[in-house]
Formats: structure tokens, sequence, C-alpha cells
């Protein structure tokens, strides 16, 4: 016979009535409108956890759900195709005095609630002895943080050797509607993800998670073709964005390894005494690694110093000069004096 009514006791003798009672609701009814629902980051300076924030009218047609002090709270996975109608919910709690159109109650992480999945939610009100029916289902709200992205001109510097590479890279930017929205993540520490593909395949041959902006990454495989990337994510929300354009990219080849080179060159010298035709083409290099040597004679040294070969031509060799194995120009005869 009524929605919201009041009672209090009479004293018919005297007619005299008391105070009085509580608001009695006789049945609560539906929210009117499908509730919105947004992220919302837990902590005072650093951000510590994250939850949806349910907001949805309470005025009704016989404005019962003004008096409602209490909630409950559900919400189901969407997007998944072995999860059909199972629904998670929540213990009736304590609903904050509604002050105005609109209220409000928060769903927490900790109340099962994983990052990186999509949710759709649903909300009742009631008092301790009743509760009304549940609202429409929001829509669904992708319960994940959107990662920091790169520089729309950055890219990976690459200094690579014949058995690792160093990788560097600028420091990922932050989006100016997350930091306005959740001032906490400003100070949130940044992980990067870096992986290096290779071989045939172009498996996966290295994996290094770091709050650093350059790594080394080794061993790897001399004269061979690598690819990495480098994604970024927040140091505790949700994980890297694998898209195209939140992550950096490059290729590179390692150089060729100092023992091959060696062995390219003992290979020449081993042709080469054997008599073959020379050295042959280096997979490596890509030409001859040597030229053809020639054998030469060992000098012939003397005893004559080339500074004092000027002197005067009277003057008497040493006696090493005349020993020496070069022939000497025979004298003229003389002629016998008579």
């Amino acid at each position: 016979p009524f929605f919201v009514q009041q009672f209090r006791l009479l004293d018919t003798l005297s007619l005299h009535a008391g105070q009085p009672s509580l608001p009695v609701v006789a049945m609560y009814e539906q929210i009117s409108s499908v509730p919105a629902v947004k992220m919302e980051a837990l902590g005072r300076k650093v951000t510590k956890s994250m939850g949806a924030r349910i907001t949805f009218p309470v005025k009704t047609s016989a404005n019962t759900l003004r008096w409602a002090t209490r909630y409950q709270a559900r919400f189901q996975k969407v997007g998944v195709a072995d999860v059909v109608n199972q629904w998670e919910h929540l213990e009736l709690a304590v609903l904050d005095p509604i002050e105005s159109d609109r209220a409000s109650v928060l769903i927490r992480e900790e109340d099962g609630l994983e990052l990186g999945s999509s949710y759709t939610f649903q909300v009742r009100l009631g008092d301790p002895c009743r509760i009304g029916p549940w609202s429409q289902s929001s829509r669904p709200l992708l319960f994940a943080v959107t990662p920091p992205e790169p520089h729309r001109t950055a890219g990976i510097k690459i200094d690579a050797g014949d058995v690792q590479v160093d990788l560097s890279w600028p420091p990922f930017t932050l989006i100016p509607s997350l930091v306005a929205s959740m001032p906490g993540f400003a100070e949130m520490p940044i992980e990067y993800t870096v992986i290096v593909r290779g071989g045939a395949h172009d498996e996966i041959v290295s994996t290094i998670v770091t709050r650093s902006t350059s790594i080394v990454v080794r061993p790897l495989t001399p004269a061979t073709s690598y690819s990495a990337s480098v994604a970024a994510r927040w140091a505790r929300f949700g994980d890297a964005s694998h898209t195209h354009d939140g992550q950096l990219q490059a290729a590179f080849l390692t150089a060729p390894s100092s023992k091959r080179l060696v062995a390219e060159l003992s290979k020449g010298f081993s042709n080469a005494e054997a008599g073959g035709a020379g050295p042959e083409a280096s997979p490596v290099l890509g030409r001859s690694v040597l030229p053809q040597l020639v054998p030469m004679p060992p000098p012939r040294f003397t005893a004559r110093d080339p500074l004092t070969y000027g002197r005067i031509a009277t003057q008497e060799p040493p006696a090493s000069a005349r020993t020496s194995s070069y022939p000497r120009r025979p004298r003229p005869p003389v002629a016998p004096q008579q």
C-alpha cells in the first residue's frame, strides 16, 4: 500500500503520540539508468592499487532509493568464451549518505578484479531488512592502465659486436590524460621489456625486464641477423604494450668473430703452402683474405758504412771490407822501371 512511510505510537486515552520512526521502505525500486564505471587509482602520493568507481542515479518515481543505507554489487568477465553468466557477488556493504541525485560505490582490486580483464557491473540498493532488484549491466570496462608510449621520433641505438650487442633508447613518455586523472602515476617507475629474436625461425633468443634505458644482450652468434623490440609498462600495473605504436623495433647484424677470422687466414696460408691456387674466398668477408705471396731472397749485408761511403778514395778500406764477398775490380798492371 505504500513505498516509504514513517510510524509512531499513539496513546488513545490521552491522545498523545510518540516520536516518529525512521523511514520504512516497503519496496526499493530499481536504479533508473545504466550505471557508469571508470578506473580509479588508490593511494595518497604513489598509486598502490586500482579500483572501479560505479556511479548511478538515485532519483526514481517513488523516491525510495534516497532512503537506502546498504548496497550490493556484482561483476562478471566479458569476452571470455568459457565464462557464461558467472557473476561474482560481493557482500552487503554500508552505503555512504546520499546527499544529491547521484551516488557511487567503489569496487577494489582486492575484491577480485584482475588487471587486463574486461568486466561489466550491476548494483542494487536496500537496507538491513530488504534489498531492491539489480540494476542494468554497465558498459564493459577494460580494467587496465594505459602503458607509457615512446616518442614518435624515438628509436633504438645499437652497438653490435661479435657475441653481444649494446641497446639503448630514450625514456618513454607518460600519457597526459592518465596523469591528469591519476596524478600518482607521475611518480610510478617504468619497466621496460626487451625481446631479441633471431635464427632461421625468428625465435626468441633473450627476454630482459629492466628499469634502465640501456642493456647488454649476450651471448649472440657472430655474423647473424637479429631483431630487437622494446615495450614499457608500469612497475606495478598491467602488461607491456605489444602493439606497433606502443613499442620500439630495430634490426641489426652481429660482427664476424675474431676467432673465425683467424681460422680464415690460416686456411688461406695452408692452401698457398700446398701449391693451390691461393687462399679461397672467405664466406665472412666475401673476398680473398690474403694476396698471393712471392718468396724474396734474404738481404746481403756488408761492413761498409753508408755514411762514410763518400770519403777519400785513397783511404784504405777496413779489413772486413777486404774480405767481403763482393768481387773487387782488378788493378791495372804496373810497368817495370828501368
